[in-house]
């Protein structure tokens, strides 16, 4: 767990100003193991001895690759490779359980491409129409509405409403990009029905690299405990 930065803004609607008011790098050298089922993530393997701010970080990070396996198998089975792919579902998410509307916008051919890229980011579902490809380029989003909150969400909320949450994720060669954004305001009152903005958070995820992992001794593993994502 490496390059971990917490943000903090404050933005002043009245003269559209956004300010950054901290900034807190989290420095750890832990790692910890994500398992995964065709249907996505299946559960995340945590050193037992880790503090609660570093397992609630190795769990954001995981749910960033919970799309779900069924789910990109539909994305790429529509109307890839050109174009875009549509449908809407209920799904389980962190929060609760939301109406998603997944969106697929799919670009491939032959483009002018690096020759120094040491590999390729395929998704497994649509592995079989890259067979030929160069260059392909994906952007998934995930627009989140109607949540059922879990009970520990709502107590968090204690009124307050959820107006955005989105997931995005762009692959395009060696590059993978995801991010989450969730933006809470308070209720909408009579002469404001827009409702007043609380705050907005945002996990973002970038690959930088790809390298062998760790070699963990076989006894070390009593020590690591496994946790759910969602």
């Amino acid at each position: 767990l490496q390059n971990v930065t917490f943000s903090t803004t404050l933005t002043y609607q009245n003269v559209n100003v956004t300010e950054e008011v901290s900034r807190n790098h989290i420095k750890s050298e832990q790692w910890f193991e994500i398992y995964f089922n065709e249907h996505g993530v299946q559960y995340i393997l945590v050193p037992a001895k880790s503090d609660k701010v570093i397992r609630s970080i190795m769990k954001d990070i995981a749910n960033q690759f919970n799309i779900g396996g069924d789910k990109m198998a539909k994305l790429a089975n529509g109307n890839f490779p050109f174009g875009s792919t549509t449908f809407t579902e209920r799904e389980e998410t962190p929060i609760g359980v939301c109406t998603t509307k997944h969106n697929m916008h799919t670009l491939y051919g032959v483009y002018d491409r690096n020759e120094h890229f040491k590999f390729q980011i395929i998704p497994l579902a649509m592995a079989k129409h890259f067979a030929e490809q160069r260059s392909t380029r994906i952007r998934i989003e995930k627009n989140r509405e109607n949540c059922e909150y879990s009970e520990k969400f709502d107590s968090f909320l204690n009124g307050m409403q959820v107006n955005e949450y989105l997931y995005t994720m762009e692959v395009m060669d060696d590059k993978l990009r995801m991010s989450t954004t969730m933006g809470v305001q308070l209720p909408r009152i009579p002469w404001k029905q827009s409702g007043s903005p609380v705050f907005t958070e945002t996990m973002l995820l970038n690959l930088t690299n790809i390298r062998s992992p760790q070699t963990i001794a076989q006894n070390e593993y009593h020590s690591w405990t496994t946790i759910r994502t969602i």
